[in-house]
């Protein structure tokens, strides 16, 4: 089937179609896409879509190269990157369109807007007030831990003190030991000089 002279393609992946202008166009095979309603085809200015013999069924002409089907994987994934970035614009475009047909619609956007900052203002001072106090915490635990430092450094010198002085009493009381045993019984404690 040769395509006719005032025909456009249709970038899908549902096969190799063409917008017919006139929608008295013979019917399409069974099987193939089904066309819109001619009054909805009429209403928004499109033809009928009609189906063309698939390029493994008969030669593809030279000049119809640009019509058919994309062949290759990346054309498939450029088309199909396209098709979403249409159906994203379009779901843009509703979006957008949407509070525009409604009264106050500026005002309730403004609200949203302001709504918004303050909750995202919120949730900062939040964050804000929560690394504040972890870090006073870390501080706080840093000052108790060179605290706990040097306590720990008095206790241990008080400690070596300590035993050195007790080690001192032991040594006096085994030289006083020593003394009583080599002096005789009945003998005067010997007298001590100042000097």
């Amino acid at each position: 089937m040769t395509a006719p002279a005032n025909t456009r393609p249709i970038t899908n992946n549902a096969g190799n179609l063409f917008l017919e202008a006139d929608p008295g166009h013979s019917p399409p095979r069974p099987g193939a896409a089904r066309p819109p309603a001619a009054g909805a085809a009429r209403r928004r200015g499109r033809g009928l879509v009609v189906a063309i013999d698939p390029p493994d069924r008969a030669p593809t002409p030279p000049g119809g190269a640009a019509f058919t089907r994309p062949s290759s994987r990346v054309e498939t994934t450029l088309a199909a990157a396209r098709k979403r970035l249409r159906q994203a614009d379009a779901s843009a475009a509703r979006i957008l369109r949407r509070p525009a047909g409604r009264p106050y619609a500026a005002l309730v956007a403004l609200a949203r807007a302001g709504t918004l900052l303050l909750a995202l203002s919120w949730l900062g001072l939040t964050l804000h007030a929560t690394t504040v106090a972890d870090h006073r915490a870390l501080r706080r635990q840093a000052a108790l831990a060179t605290t706990l430092g040097t306590d720990q450094a008095r206790i241990a010198t008080l400690t070596a003190q300590l035993q050195q002085t007790q080690l001192a009493v032991q040594r006096a009381q085994a030289k006083s030991a020593t003394r009583n045993a080599e002096t005789p019984a009945g003998a005067p404690p010997p007298q001590q000089t100042k000097p």
